[in-house]
């Protein structure tokens, strides 16, 4: 049985995921995220702006540091895309990741990510993740502050 073809959305995600996996955002700025992008974490409560354009990449880029080798590989665990409104809603899970001291790094997202009208760059992604985790690893200076 031959593998489907994947769809316009899934391969968005795809190339989204193995920036993050190849510590390397470039495909990201260059070609997959539009010149409005904006990056917005959740909860709220952990008081981290949004940040759109070259300040997502910048801020990002600064906590590559955190990370062995800069990467964090991720599985998806579901995706639901819904095309009529240009979103898929993705839950992914670290695995094979380390913090740049060896700690294995496990965390859970979970990213809204809103498409363009041709279903094939970025506007926003919203991110939910872990925040005991992500505030546990915060205060041993793990992972970078806000």
């Amino acid at each position: 049985m031959s593998t489907p073809t994947p769809t316009p959305i899934q391969k968005v995600i795809q190339t989204f995921i193995a920036a993050y996996a190849s510590g390397d955002l470039t495909p990201l700025r260059t070609h997959l995220c539009t010149p409005d992008f904006s990056f917005e974490i959740l909860p709220k409560s952990m008081g981290i702006p949004i940040r759109k354009g070259e300040e997502y990449f910048e801020w990002a880029k600064g906590g590559g540091w955190a990370f062995k080798d800069g990467r964090v590989k991720m599985e998806v665990v579901e995706l639901v895309e819904v095309g009529e409104v240009r979103k898929a809603v993705v839950h992914t899970k670290s695995v094979d990741t380390y913090l740049a001291n060896g700690t294995p790094y496990h965390m859970e997202y979970i990213w809204t990510i809103t498409l363009d009208e041709t279903l094939s760059k970025i506007v926003h992604v919203k991110e939910f993740l872990d925040s005991n985790v992500y505030v546990g690893l915060r205060e041993k200076g793990l992972v970078t502050k806000d």
